[in-house]
């Protein structure tokens, strides 16, 4: 029978992103972190991915299954209940890099009789079409266990879900704790943007903050399908000597290390890896207050929260920085605390063991009322 709860159990982790971001980070920690009571699948469409993250545990293996184009993609949700099927197991834990991602194998795991289904959310974006709503509620009742990674994504996946707050648990995400950086007094600021070159990343509105702050220049580390338009805006603005496009860095301290100040000017944020990067190295850090930032960046203690799409703000907090090294210090020092105190990697792991170990405790829910496909 698949997913019979063996001596070992087997626990499926899944994702389809197509590279290692913020979200992946944290389930690469997961993967380091498991039970060694528990045998670790990693199942995803990228293989480097997946081969990636088995990497992070001894005992790990990974499968391959076709990329998903949505939850009307049939073969591509067939594929990954195949797969399922042949590797039998007994929890399966679908990381979401986006609202409606991984919606076939989450069809895919609630059609089969034994796996429990574990659903991780780390952003929220909002629903396009009734299909998408329909089957985000859907997907959500078939969960055998709710997590986010913030508060404010939380409350917002129960009212997008129309699920009871009560049954979302929050595990805030973690990293394993750096040495603070070495600072610096010089009068010019060196600000960093560190992050997927998208549009809700406002990384645009950091543009036009360091065109009116020549005092500053600005290192953005990420790639992504926005950087033509955004190198196009920093010639336009005339700053190309003091900005430098780093592209994507796997050495994630090279991404900090020479640096005064981080600047998250995310338009949407679930809770921020990087604020928790920043912090952890001692670094202030400027974000907007959308989302789960404020629940990193504490305003006025560990660095400024600010408006977004407002490069006026940005820059009046950038400036203040700039003007007041031992500000810089006082809210690195903070910061650094609040992160190893309040989003270390050991409390996470910890609490993702425990909720395996609690959901595999359980009898298999009965989602027969949910369109169990059997």
């Amino acid at each position: 029978m698949v997913g019979r709860v063996t001596e070992r159990p087997v626990i499926v982790l899944y994702t389809e992103a197509g590279l290692r971001g913020g979200a992946e980070a944290v389930l690469a920690a997961i993967v380091a972190g498991l039970s060694p009571d528990l045998r670790p699948v990693i199942v995803g469409p990228c293989e480097a991915v997946v081969r990636s993250l088995a990497a992070e545990h001894p005992d790990a293996t990974w499968r391959v299954v076709p990329q998903s184009h949505g939850p009307r993609d049939l073969r591509a949700m067939r594929a990954v209940r195949r797969t399922l099927r042949s590797i039998g197991p007994d929890l399966v834990h679908i990381n979401l890099t986006h609202t409606v991602d991984c919606l076939g194998a989450i069809a895919a795991t609630a059609s089969l009789r034994g796996p429990r289904l574990v659903i991780v959310e780390h952003c929220a974006y909002p629903l396009h079409s009734l299909i998408q709503r329909v089957a985000k509620v859907s997907s959500v009742r078939f969960a055998d266990a709710q997590v986010a990674v913030s508060r404010w994504l939380a409350d917002t996946v129960a009212r997008t879900a129309l699920e009871r707050r009560a049954r979302i648990q929050v595990i805030p995400n973690g990293l394993a704790e750096v040495p603070a950086l070495p600072r610096t007094a010089a009068d010019h600021l060196r600000v960093g943007v560190v992050c997927r070159l998208d549009d809700i990343k406002g990384v645009d509105t950091a543009l036009h903050a360091i065109a009116a702050l020549p005092e500053a220049s600005l290192a953005i580390s990420g790639d992504g399908p926005e950087r033509e338009a955004l190198e196009a805006l920093t010639a336009q603005l005339g700053i190309a000597d003091r900005v430098t496009f780093r592209g994507w860095l796997d050495d994630t301290d090279a991404c900090y290390a020479d640096l005064d100040v981080v600047v998250v000017a995310s338009r949407g944020e679930a809770l921020s890896m990087v604020a928790i990067e920043a912090m952890m190295r001692g670094l202030p850090v400027v974000g907007t207050s959308v989302g789960g930032i404020g629940e990193v960046v504490l305003d006025g203690v560990t660095g400024r929260l600010v408006p977004p799409d407002d490069p006026a703000a940005l820059v009046d907090a950038l400036r203040a920085l700039r003007d007041a090294p031992d500000l810089r210090v006082a809210y690195g020092d903070a910061g650094r605390a609040r992160a190893i105190g309040r989003f270390a990697v050991a409390p996470m792991t910890a609490a993702y063991r425990a909720l395996y170990a609690s959901v595999l405790a359980k009898p298999r829910r009965n989602r027969s009322r949910s369109g169990r496909a059997g």
